[in-house]
C-alpha cells in the first residue's frame, strides 16, 4: 500500500499505508500490527545486527500459514562466506513468532534457492538446493516445520534428490494435489535430461524405486530449458519444456509430456509431443489447468531475429491432442512481451505482458483468455504506463475471481527501484489508482528479489529484500484492510476495524464489517461508505456498547447496486475515526 495519502478527487485524504515490518532488524514491539498507519522503517543500517549489515540476503518464498499470518524463507549471504537458509513465521498481526532472526532450516551450510509449501496440518515444508564442489554432488533437501517451529525431520532434513554424478540446474517443485510434491530439474551436460521425483507428505521417494536420482522423463541430444510441471489430478503430472531444435529451424521448440501415477510416459513415442516448432525461439511457461482434464501452455516467441514479441499458446486434452490451431495460436497482438501467466479458475488464464513505449519506456498490460483461446476483454488492459520502466508483472490470485499484478517500478529514476501493485476485477475493472499503488517507494532500491502470496480470505502478502535506506528483509500486507485510531492513547483509543472477506462479491453475499470500539467509548458511532470520488453512498449506525458488527450488501442508501470498485468504510466517533478500504467485485 502507499507510503502516503490517497487523494480522492482532490477532496478527501484517507491514510492507507500498510505497516512495513522490518524482519531482520531490532525485535518487534509486543503490539506489532498490520495497520493502515505509516510504515515502520525507522531503523538505520547501523541498528541492524552485524550479520545483516550488508544487503545480500535473497528472498526465496512466502506462503500463508492458514491462521491469517505467513511463513517466509530466505537465503542468508550477508557477511558470510557460505550461504545458509532461514525461515520465519509472522502471525496475523505481523508479529515474529520464531525469534528475532528466524530459524535455520538445517544444521549445515551451503544451502541455496529456498522455497516453501503449505502443510495441511498448519505447518510448512521448506526445501533448498546445495551446490558443493564438484557440482556432481548437487542435492535437494527438504524440512518439515510444525506450527511451533519444531523441525519434524531432524537437524539435516531429508535428501529428496541427488545429482548422482550429473551436474543439474536448480529444482522446481509443485504440489501433487494430495499433500505431496513433484520435483523436476534439468541436467546441464549433454545429452540433457529432465529428471523427476514424486515425494510423499512424509518425505518418501515414490518414483525410481526410492532412489534419490529420480527418474528420467526426457533425454535430448540438444539443450533443454524451462521444464515446468503440473499435477494432472490422477496421481501423475503434465510436463512442458523447451528443446533446442537442431532441425534446421535454428531455435527452441516447445514440447510436452504426461506421466501417469507410476511415472510412466503417456504421450508420444519418446520425449513427449511437439507443441510448437515454428522457426526461431519459443520460451514456454509451466502448464496450466484447463478445467477439463487437459492443460494450457503459453510461450513468448521470436517473431523476427531481433525481438521476442509474439505470445503464443496451445490447449492439449488429457491425451495430448491439440485443441487449438496446430503449432499454437497467437493469443495477443505483436510487440507484447510475456511476463507471466496464471490460471483464472474458469479454465482460462490471466496473461501479464509488457510493451516498449516512447524513449525506451516499458509499460505493463494485462489480458485474459478463455479455454478456447479467445480474449475475454475487448482490448488489453493498461496496468501501468507511468514514466520510465515498469515490467515483470507477477500475477496473484485475489480469491474472488480477479487478480493482483505486482511489479518492479523505476518511474522516479533509473536508480530508484520500487514495488507497485494493481488490482483487477473479474470483469477487467482497475480497482487501484491509475498506474498502480506503491507497496514501497522509499529512496534507493527495494526489491531486487521479492515473493508474493495470498490466503483464502483474499489477503495478499509481499516479502522483499531492501538495499536502501534500510537493509534487511521486509514484508507488507495489501491492500489495506484495517486501521488504528487517530488518537492511540490508552484512555481514548477508539479500537480497530476489520473488513471480511475483502475483496467481496455480492453473488456470494455481503461483506462483514466489525470493530471493537473500546471500553472508554459510550457514544454512538456513525458508519459511512464512500466511493473513490469521496461521495457518501451509504450511511449506517452501530450499537453503543461493546463490539459493533454489521453487513454491507454492496448497495447504496436507495437500495441500488453499486458498481465494482474500491470503497472506503469510515467509523466516526467523538473519540476518533477508523477507516478501511473494501473492494467490491461483480
Amino acid at each position: 500500500m502507499p507510503n502516503a495519502f490517497l487523494d480522492a478527487a482532490g477532496s478527501r485524504h484517507i491514510a492507507c499505508a500498510v505497516l512495513t515490518l522490518v524482519l531482520l532488524a531490532a525485535a518487534p514491539s509486543a503490539d506489532a500490527e498490520w495497520t493502515c498507519d505509516d510504515p515502520l522503517v525507522s531503523l538505520t543500517a547501523n541498528d541492524l545486527p552485524a550479520a545483516y549489515f550488508v544487503a545480500n540476503d535473497w528472498v526465496g518464498s512466502v506462503v500463508p500459514d492458514g491462521a491469517g499470518g505467513l511463513y517466509l524463507v530466505w537465503e542468508e549471504n550477508a557477511a558470510k562466506s557460505i550461504a545458509r537458509c532461514r525461515i520465519q513465521r509472522l502471525d496475523a498481526n505481523g508479529n515474529r513468532l520464531w525469534g528475532d532472526e528466524g530459524l535455520m532450516l538445517f544444521d549445515m551450510d551451503d544451502q541455496h534457492t529456498p522455497g516453501l509449501f503449505e502443510d495441511s496440518a498448519g505447518g510448512v515444508y521448506a526445501y533448498t538446493a546445495s551446490s558443493p564442489t564438484p557440482e556432481a554432488n548437487f542435492e535437494v533437501r527438504m524440512q518439515r516445520f510444525g506450527p511451533d517451529g519444531s523441525r519434524q525431520w531432524g537437524p539435516f532434513g531429508r535428501t529428496v534428490f541427488q545429482a548422482c554424478g550429473v551436474p543439474s540446474y536448480r529444482p522446481h517443485l509443485v504440489s501433487d494435489g494430495a499433500d505431496g510434491f513433484f520435483l523436476s530439474l534439468v541436467t546441464n551436460v549433454t545429452p540433457n535430461q529432465v529428471r523427476l521425483q514424486h515425494i510423499s507428505a512424509n518425505g518418501d521417494l515414490l518414483w525410481g524405486g526410492g532412489s534419490p536420482c529420480g527418474i528420467v522423463a526426457v533425454t535430448s541430444a540438444e539443450s533443454v530449458f524451462n521444464a515446468g510441471v503440473l499435477a494432472d489430478g490422477a496421481g501423475g503430472l503434465f510436463l512442458s519444456y523447451d528443446e533446442f531444435a537442431g532441425n534446421g529451424t535454428g531455435g527452441l521448440n516447445v514440447r510436452a509430456e504426461r506421466l501417469d501415477a507410476s511415472g510412466n510416459p503417456m504421450w508420444g513415442s519418446g520425449n513427449g509431443i511437439s507443441v510448437c516448432n515454428r522457426p526461431l525461439d519459443q520460451f514456454a511457461n509451466a502448464p496450466l489447468p484447463d478445467g477439463e482434464g487437459g492443460v494450457l501452455v503459453f510461450w513468448y516467441s521470436r517473431n523476427n531475429p531481433d525481438f521476442f514479441d509474439y505470445v503464443g499458446g496451445q490447449r492439449l486434452d488429457g491425451n495430448g491432442n491439440a485443441l487449438w490451431t496446430p503449432n499454437g495460436e497467437q493469443v495477443l497482438p505483436l510487440s507484447y512481451y510475456l511476463s507471466g501467466v496464471m490460471a483464472d479458475g474458469q479454465g482460462g488464464a490471466w496473461i501479464s505482458v509488457w510493451k516498449y513505449g516512447a524513449d525506451d519506456e516499458r509499460d505493463n498490460h494485462l489480458q485474459r483468455v478463455d479455454r478456447d483461446g479467445n480474449s475475454v476483454y475487448p482490448s488489453i488492459i493498461p496496468i501501468c504506463e507511468a514514466p520510465n520502466r515498469q515490467f515483470g508483472g507477477a500475477l496473484l490470485d485475489d480469491r474472488a475471481g480477479g487478480c493482483y499484478v505486482v511489479w518492479s517500478d523505476w518511474r522516479d529514476t533509473s536508480f530508484e527501484q520500487d514495488l507497485y501493485f494493481q488490482h483487477v476485477s473479474p470483469a477487467g475493472a482497475i480497482l487501484e489508482p491509475v498506474d498502480g499503488t506503491p507497496i514501497t517507494a522509499e529512496p534507493g532500491a527495494q526489491g531486487r528479489f521479492w515473493a508474493i502470496t495470498s490466503n483464502d480470505q483474499g489477503e495478499a502478502f509481499i516479502v522483499w529484500d531492501n538495499e536502501s535506506p534500510f537493509f534487511g528483509i521486509f514484508a507488507e500486507k495489501f491492500p489495506c484492510t484495517t486501521t488504528v485510531a487517530i488518537d492511540t492513547s490508552p484512555a481514548s483509543r477508539a479500537g480497530s476495524i476489520r473488513v471480511y472477506p475483502n475483496p467481496f462479491g455480492t453473488a456470494a453475499g455481503s461483506v462483514r464489517i466489525s470493530f471493537d470500539r473500546g471500553t472508554a467509548l459510550a457514544e454512538d458511532a456513525s458508519i459511512e461508505i464512500f466511493d473513490v470520488t469521496g461521495r457518501n453512498v451509504r450511511s449506517m449506525s452501530a450499537r453503543a456498547d461493546g463490539r459493533a458488527t454489521f453487513d454491507w450488501d454492496g448497495k447504496d442508501d436507495g437500495g441500488r447496486d453499486l458498481p465494482a470498485g474500491v470503497y472506503w468504510v469510515r467509523v466516526a466517533t467523538p473519540n476518533g475515526s477508523l477507516a478501511s478500504s473494501v473492494t467490491l467485485v461483480r
